[in-house]
């Protein structure tokens, strides 16, 4: 009988929000955490493991105590969050509902949002995060649910063993690539694949677009985004669209808005409102835009849907027992 094999990590080191956002590429927007027990020791309110390896990046993150942080990350990566212990909410932007993420239920993440929210509902929560290569991406790019992922901690304390004790390069590679061909090889069983990442600029424009529809946007900030000139961005929205930047930007405001307007979710808030929103103006060449895509005007679109309370994410009550 082969013997169970021992891995002997280093406890994982103790850390601050604002530098896991770091380690990951991401800036801190806000976070807040649970008070300390008067009655115990203080609970440092994360600790932390990381290797990267080729530009894959692997993060298995304790959360001690109840918390909440947002993140911005400055560049769209294809992520794999998993929860092996405890509950955890995410908030992704760019995505209508949130999601929560515990081991006896849907436990994988994948997603390129750029601003994502955390909120530990249940501690200690036991927490993975993988980042592939620049060069690739999921397929699709937003997925949620239940995948057997058992051998997942397993493998990744033999990569942070290896790199621990200074194993050769080629070790560390070789271990990296069988991490990430174990997630692959399971999350095809659910319909996900590894593909391709597109470095069109125009694809990379339309995710950060989407991502930044409520924010007020200039012709400089799309051209920052996807590090072109104004006028060289102009030329490439004008050849594939026929439109400017600013009247593509115009045009997936007016898909959310569209979206948002039939959301039952929304329907007490009123079309004025729901424009502000979606950095539309209250105009007439706005409806009319609306009208011509859509055939008709807002009004006429939206019929008697109720919205049901809202639940912001930004902590901290005690989370309600799971059942």
């Amino acid at each position: 009988m082969v013997g169970r094999l021992v891995v002997h990590l280093p406890p994982p080191r103790p850390t601050s929000r604002n530098q896991l956002c770091l380690s990951l590429g991401a800036e801190l927007l806000v976070s807040s955490q649970a008070a300390d027990s008067p009655q115990g020791a203080a609970v440092p309110a994360l600790r932390l493991r990381q290797v990267e390896c080729q530009d894959l990046l692997v993060s298995e993150e304790h959360y001690l105590r109840r918390q909440s942080f947002a993140a911005r990350f400055a560049q769209p990566s294809a992520w794999m969050v998993v929860a092996l212990r405890g509950r955890v909410l995410l908030e992704l932007h760019g995505r209508q509902e949130q999601v929560v993420l515990h081991g006896s239920g849907p436990n994988v993440c994948l997603t390129q949002s750029l601003d994502q929210e955390l909120l530990v509902l249940d501690a200690p929560l036991q927490l993975v995060r993988l980042r592939l290569p620049s060069v690739l991406a999921w397929q699709p790019k937003e997925f949620c649910g239940r995948v057997d992922l058992s051998l997942l901690l397993p493998t990744l304390h033999l990569l942070f063993q290896a790199r621990h004790d200074g194993a050769p390069e080629l070790t560390i590679q070789r271990l990296t690539e069988a991490l990430q061909g174990y997630c692959t090889a399971q999350l095809a069983s659910c319909g996900v694949e590894v593909v391709a990442a597109s470095i069109d600029p125009l694809d990379s424009l339309l995710v950060w677009m989407r991502e930044h529809l409520h924010e007020s946007l200039a012709l400089a900030d799309l051209a920052s985004a996807v590090r072109l000139s104004a006028r060289r961005l102009q030329e490439l929205t004008q050849k594939r669209y026929g439109l400017s930047p600013m009247e593509l930007l115009r045009q997936q405001r007016l898909e959310v808005f569209h979206a948002e307007l039939l959301d039952p979710a929304h329907a007490r808030t009123s079309v004025a409102a729901l424009l502000r929103r979606s950095q539309l103006v209250n105009s007439a060449a706005t409806r009319q835009a609306f009208e011509a895509r859509y055939g008709d005007t807002p009004n006429a679109l939206r019929k008697g849907s109720k919205a049901p309370a809202a639940w912001p994410l930004r902590f901290i009550a005690a989370p309600a027992s799971s059942s």
